[in-house]
């Protein structure tokens, strides 16, 4: 055992006396959460209009139907079918090992913020580099709930990052989705040998070139009367997701199909992988079942797009939908704690 792994041992077994009692009552609490109600359901189809996905539009199918299950879209857009069964799906999980400093074993309601910037991470990864030329496991991979080098995106790794543990200094502290994406922006970006790189736009639209393929994220409060905007946004060709909530419970978004948000719902448990070499991959994948939709305005004002950007040409193509869709060169963006209130709670 290595001295990094060491350090980490201690700092699950060192931890008092109240707070990791409050713990292993989260890690029983968990085993429980699925028969919690879930009123969010699949969307409604609608068989004549199109599917926005990840900043593609698919058409409908010349098809005579009055179908409105969304399970038929196999039949009436059978190009997006093949992308909506593709994307990387991140959910509760239990029986990891403990998180560093906690006695944490399960993030059973308490992780939905974790797990949606997960998926917003890893499928802006795989559309960086195109589903022919990356391995869906082998991100997949890099996301599994151990402590080790060979998973830099896991759930554990976050426990080790500076601005985690440094929101919580009372122990108890909401997390916003910026400071999720910050922490796993860090992650990516202190990898010199990585393939590409991970930048925040936190104020103005500072990013002027690039020297990898790289993935954007600009946290946004949502005004009012901002639908046909966020329409705009989920066309984009550079899109590659958003993360946000309603109801205080946080998702991945992916694509709009009528007046409907499509998007992955995490809060469900499940038992991790139990080893980090042999893991089944569908366990992994969204299937039409996963999906689920929510109106436009039933979505709160706190946010986080992704976009992926390979050339100037793109970078250029983004700063000006962030100037002309998004205010930003004159918005300062921020995040307030009103805001924020209830997607996350860490306790450690």
């Amino acid at each position: 055992m290595d001295d990094e792994q060491n350090i980490y041992k201690e700092s699950t077994q060192n931890i008092p006396f109240l707070q990791w009692l409050n713990q292993k009552k989260s890690n029983v609490f968990s085993q429980l959460y699925n028969y919690i109600p879930n009123n969010y359901t699949s969307p409604q189809l609608y068989p004549n209009e199109f599917i926005i996905f990840l900043g593609e539009l698919f058409p409908p199918h010349i098809v005579r139907t009055e179908t409105s299950n969304f399970f038929d879209v196999a039949i009436t857009h059978i190009k997006a079918y093949p992308a909506l069964t593709s994307l990387i799906y991140f959910v509760y999980r239990s029986n990891f090992s403990a998180l560093p400093n906690t006695s944490l074993t399960s993030d059973g309601g308490w992780g939905c913020t974790i797990r949606a910037c997960q998926m917003l991470l890893a499928n802006s990864i795989i559309k960086l580099f195109g589903s022919d030329n990356i391995n869906r496991k082998t991100v997949i991979h890099w996301f599994l709930d151990f402590y080790n080098s060979e998973c830099p995106y896991s759930i554990h790794s976050l426990f080790t990052t500076q601005i985690i543990v440094s929101k919580n200094p009372n122990g108890s502290s909401f997390l916003p989705f910026s400071v999720v994406i910050y922490a796993l922006t860090e992650l990516v970006n202190k990898d010199f040998n990585r393939a590409f790189e991970c930048h925040i736009i936190t104020n103005k639209f500072l990013l002027n070139s690039i020297n990898k393929p790289t993935i954007v994220f600009i946290p946004f409060t949502i005004p009012d009367e901002f639908e046909q905007r966020l329409i705009t946004i989920f066309s984009f060709n550079l899109f590659a997701g958003m993360v946000g909530g309603s109801k205080q419970k946080a998702f991945y978004f992916f694509g709009i199909h009528h007046n409907q948000l499509l998007f992955l719902d995490p809060h469900f448990v499940r038992p991790c992988a139990s080893s980090i070499i042999k893991f089944d991959e569908k366990d992994y994948i969204a299937k039409l079942s996963d999906i689920k939709s929510l109106r436009i305005n039933e979505l709160e004002r706190s946010v986080v797009f992704s976009f992926v950007i390979h050339s100037f040409q793109e970078l250029i193509s983004l700063q000006e939908l962030a100037k002309n869709v998004l205010g930003i060169d004159d918005k300062q963006l921020t995040i307030k704690r009103e805001e924020c209130d209830g997607f996350e709670v860490l306790e450690f």
